[in-house]
């Protein structure tokens, strides 16, 4: 008798904790991940010290990717005139690995998330003190670090997938590049040495 119970115990046991490692689902917009240099990440694949140094990041962007689905996106589902989380479920979140200028604040090397203000004419792109939280349903303007705006322009062909970019459009001049459905907007960050 004491060996059955022994024995329901450990397969109960088993049960229970096979159970609890199950996965959760595959997210609809799954989360993604961008850096500037693009390549740094792979920086340590290099074969020498000076390109190696040459990759390190100086920003890098997390952000969930929501796809189009035959939907118009802007002035529709993401309205114009309101405070966007800048792609799907949590807010967007960006790390500078220097300091940096936005719209001409002296934004210092961190942790921050962002949102952006979109209209038919022009976007605002917004830096937050507050991180690791849900969309911008807790947003709180008196935490806002730094603004920019940049102006809208119409993609060549659809994007299916809301994608960001950073690229170096002058020396020490990194544009954050993003776009969505007929929609592509950048904002200017100046890296600081």
């Amino acid at each position: 008798m004491k060996q059955l119970i022994i024995c329901t115990s450990i397969c109960l046991g088993l049960f229970f904790s096979a159970h609890a490692q199950e996965f959760g689902k595959l997210d609809k917009s799954p989360l993604d991940v961008v850096y500037y240099p693009t390549k740094a990440a792979f920086r340590f694949f290099e074969k020498t010290p000076e390109k190696t140094k040459a990759l390190e990041p100086a920003i890098k962007i997390y952000y969930s990717r929501p796809q189009k689905k035959e939907r118009k996106i802007f002035g529709e589902l993401v309205p114009y005139n309101e405070l966007w989380r800048t792609g799907a479920n949590e807010a967007a979140e960006i790390k500078f690995y220097k300091n940096v200028t936005i719209g001409g604040t002296i934004v210092k090397a961190g942790n921050y998330s962002f949102a952006t203000l979109p209209t038919a004419e022009k976007w605002t792109l917004i830096i937050n003190a507050v991180k690791d939280n849900w969309g911008v349903y807790v947003y709180d303007d008196k935490k806002d670090i730094a603004k920019v705006e940049g102006t809208p322009h119409k993609a060549k062909e659809a994007i299916e997938a809301f994608s960001i970019s950073l690229y170096e459009k002058t020396t020490g001049i990194v544009h954050l590049k993003m776009g969505w459905d007929d929609t592509i907007v950048e904002f200017p960050i100046e890296i600081l040495e």
